[in-house]
């Protein structure tokens, strides 16, 4: 399946939210990516985020969206429940490690009883306040699982939206909301926050429903790697120039990125090239599937170890040598709890029929 090539994306953009947290030293950036022209770009790891939220709609639009011929609530708790068994468990123990550090003090954790509550069950970015910003988390990256969560109790009713062109066009046009409104895109204004990020997971879910559309408009293409050339130089092109000159890192410039998201994704997924082929390697898919893992514990190993280990080591030794580390650390997690736990909740919980291993939701496990 072209789909899978979209599962190394994972692990690129998953580096550079990983390179954003801990690859500066105020202006200076590891090795080999300081002899990148322009290497400010990688201290953007929330557009990495950004891009996640997006693929997150296309896939679940993929892997389910053939399941929903009737909205009955067994097979919008399957789905629920199939997508908590995807994001908490993995996301409970990075929570069980980070308070174990905290009691430790190799971090700062100074949380009120509603903060630990709202960690624990990753509501913490559902309502205004400073509450989401990261002193008041006990894991940084937990805000984008909160966000994703309530994604999940939207997408049957967005699935049955999609279904009606008034409301995709009501969607495709839901960007110029945030050209037009002049208001900060601040925590302190949290609703908005969450109003343009789900701008990212639903056109995910658009991207995935125009993409037959697509593959049928490049079978028309009488020269088709040429235009794949050009399409890949022109979508490739424009996040760079977005990305370096016009600071869409700000949050209030962050909503133009989401057409060049769009087409990347619409690229990777129907396109065949030597570098896609690539990625559909083992050791491409391989990292990709544990991308998620590697965002979740990224925090807790470098702060560990660069408290403990590395802390007199130069930022390229002691980031590498963390970031292996890293790696194979969440490759034995996602091997010997995150896909177990995912098998039991399918086999056992939902059982054998509704959380089967068919091609479409092997594809959604993985991405």
């Amino acid at each position: 399946m072209k789909d899978q090539q979209l599962t190394f994306t994972r692990f690129i953009a998953c580096f550079i939210v990983v390179v954003s947290h801990f690859g500066f030293d105020g202006e200076t950036i590891i090795f080999p990516l300081n002899y990148i022209p322009h290497h400010e770009v990688f201290h953007y790891g929330g557009l990495a985020v950004l891009y996640f939220f997006m693929l997150s709609g296309y896939v679940l639009y993929v892997s389910n969206k053939k399941k929903f011929t009737s909205y009955t609530f067994p097979k919008i708790s399957t789905f629920w429940l199939l997508r908590f068994a995807r994001i908490y468990p993995v996301y409970l123990l990075s929570f069980i490690v980070m308070a174990v550090l905290g009691t430790r003090r190799y971090g700062d954790i100074n949380l009120s009883t509603i903060e630990w509550l709202s960690n624990f069950t990753l509501t913490n970015s559902w309502y205004d306040g400073k509450i989401i910003t990261e002193p008041k988390m006990i894991n940084g990256t937990s805000w984008s699982l909160s966000v994703e969560l309530i994604f999940y109790l939207l997408c049957p009713f967005l699935f049955y939206l999609i279904d009606h062109r008034v409301f995709r066009v009501f969607f495709l046009l839901s960007p110029f909301f945030f050209y037009f409104v002049e208001r900060p895109l601040t925590r302190e204004y949290n609703w908005y926050l969450l109003l343009m990020y789900h701008v990212f997971f639903i056109f995910g879910l658009l991207v995935a429903h125009y993409k037959p559309a697509f593959e049928a408009f490049l079978s028309r293409i009488k020269y088709k790697k040429l235009f794949q050339y050009a399409f890949t130089i022109v979508v490739y092109s424009a996040l760079l120039i977005l990305t370096m000159k016009f600071k869409v890192s700000s949050w209030y410039r962050t909503i133009y990125i989401v057409p060049v998201f769009a087409l990347m994704i619409l690229g990777v997924a129907s396109f065949r090239s030597l570098l896609l082929d690539l990625y559909n390697t083992w050791i491409c898919r391989k990292l990709g599937e544990i991308s998620y893992t590697i965002f979740l514990f990224q925090l807790p190993v470098y702060l560990y170890l660069y408290a403990r280990y590395f802390h007199e080591d130069s930022l390229n030794v002691k980031f590498w040598k963390t970031f292996v580390i890293l790696l194979v650390l969440s490759y034995f997690i996602n091997l010997l709890f995150e896909e177990p736990v995912r098998n039991w909740v399918k086999n056992r919980l939902v059982g054998p029929e509704k959380g089967g291993r068919k091609k479409e939701e092997a594809l959604s496990s993985k991405l």
